[in-house]
């Protein structure tokens, strides 16, 4: 009995050991396969890593990009109040010496003829002069101001074309974002599997 007990102990034991180097090399070919699968997984994470460094260097260049254009609006708007505040001040300016020349000729006038008198028609003489030339800067200060106004609406406008391109980008980037998103999702989920 106790040289069958000892065959049952040795059957047990080889079954044992058998059972056990099937189940090693189970384990082992699993390994394997998942070596084999967390290598795809950090080779496709690379892949991923890189184009999130792409996608950051371009949201880099975009955040670059609205400084400028916020910069270029801020240098533009100070050029056109100066601009305009050049012409108001020059407005005035003219004014003034319009009345400053008004009274010039009636003292003249009035000196020359020792009598201080001063027909409507000479006194309308001058009026149409000094209006005629006091018109003629008007007029190119008018010029000018327009072609400031036009530039102004012109930079407004590429502005405006700038803004509808940085949003395409950002919408772009979040697409892209989510999709890298659903793809490591996507990944993780195979990798439970």
């Amino acid at each position: 009995m106790r040289k069958e007990h000892q065959k049952e102990i040795e059957r047990v034991k080889s079954e044992h050991d058998s059972e056990s180097k099937n189940v090693i090399m189970l384990l082992q070919r699993q390994n394997v396969s998942l070596e084999s699968k967390t290598e795809k997984i950090q080779a496709h994470l690379k892949t991923m890593e890189a184009h999130m460094k792409d996608l950051m260097a371009t949201i880099e260049i975009k955040n670059k990009t609205i400084a400028e254009r916020d910069e270029n609006r801020q240098r533009s708007d100070a050029e056109f109040q100066k601009q305009l505040h050049e012409a108001s001040e020059r407005i005035a300016q003219l004014t003034q010496e319009k009345e400053h020349l008004r009274h010039k000729v009636i003292r003249l006038n009035l000196n020359a003829r020792g009598e201080g008198e001063n027909s409507v028609e000479n006194m309308l003489k001058r009026l149409t002069r000094d209006t005629t030339y006091l018109q003629s800067e008007f007029n190119e200060l008018a010029t000018k101001y327009e072609n400031i106004l036009t530039d102004n609406q012109d930079l407004n406008r590429k502005l405006r074309d700038k803004d509808k391109s940085i949003e395409f980008l950002e919408i772009e980037i979040r697409r892209r974002a989510l999709e890298y998103a659903e793809m490591v999702l996507y990944l993780t989920i195979d990798t439970d599997i």
